[in-house]
């Protein structure tokens, strides 16, 4: 609750053997450039989309990052599911 209500984050919470594949990860990235394009442009400068490869080595998810909650909104609009392409992803208020 603290993320969702205070930060403004989305977070799966998923263990590293949950996650898929640094491989898998950067295939689905690719093959749907235009959705990525498409939430890069709800609020360009201050909305991002990174593969995040830190944390499980060999594992990856998919970080959208926004500056107000208005962005969150449209963004998950244009996600529409709780994965992107069966990638678990979060979402960070920065």
């Amino acid at each position: 609750m603290y993320d969702e209500i205070i930060l403004d984050n989305r977070n799966h919470y998923l263990a590293c053997e949950q996650l898929p594949s640094e491989e898998e990860v950067t295939r689905i990235i690719e093959a749907h450039q235009d959705k990525i394009e498409r939430i890069e442009q709800v609020n360009p400068g201050f909305v991002g989309v990174e593969m995040d490869i830190s944390t499980c080595p060999g594992k990856a998810d998919i970080l959208f990052w926004y500056g107000t909650h208005k962005d969150r909104l449209l963004i998950e609009g244009l996600i529409a599911n709780d994965t992107f392409y069966e990638v678990p992803y979060r979402l960070q208020n920065r």
